[in-house]
């Protein structure tokens, strides 16, 4: 019965439930990604994708468990940044994740985590025929 109250509670507010969206059963409120990627070769060089589309800005945090959620790992590695990304929420404020070369580790400033496999291929993909600029 509870089923169907949520079925149409959700039918009643579809832009509430689709415009924000979830990541790992939490509120999706970045409204923006920009992503940027560093070319390994030469440093000075790098390619830029701005993600405004709700569906894909989550099927890119989904590669990042527990995003924004300030959680500590207590695990740091020094290792220079191959991809930034940087999340604009509906208030203006940002978060920054920065993932390393080998896009296999992440950290948001409070210690590395694991980045969920694909991460690479996906990066590949938006990234197909971009421009590298200095």
């Amino acid at each position: 019965m509870i089923w169907w109250h949520l079925i149409v509670a959700a039918s009643l507010f579809p832009s509430y439930w689709f415009s924000r969206g979830t990541v790992g059963g939490r509120d999706l409120d970045y409204v923006k990604a920009t992503v940027v990627v560093v070319d390994v070769n030469r440093r000075s060089r790098t390619a830029t994708k701005v993600l405004e589309d709700s569906g894909e800005i989550r099927r890119l945090l989904n590669f990042f468990p527990h995003v924004g959620e300030g959680l500590d790992s207590g695990v740091t590695s020094p290792w220079a940044a191959g991809v930034k990304i940087t999340l604009r929420r509906q208030d203006g404020s940002e978060l920054q994740i920065l993932v390393d070369d080998e896009m296999t580790v992440w950290h948001e400033g409070k210690g590395e985590r694991r980045v969920r496999s694909g991460l690479r291929e996906y990066i590949r993909k938006l990234f197909a025929g971009a421009e590298f600029s200095k």
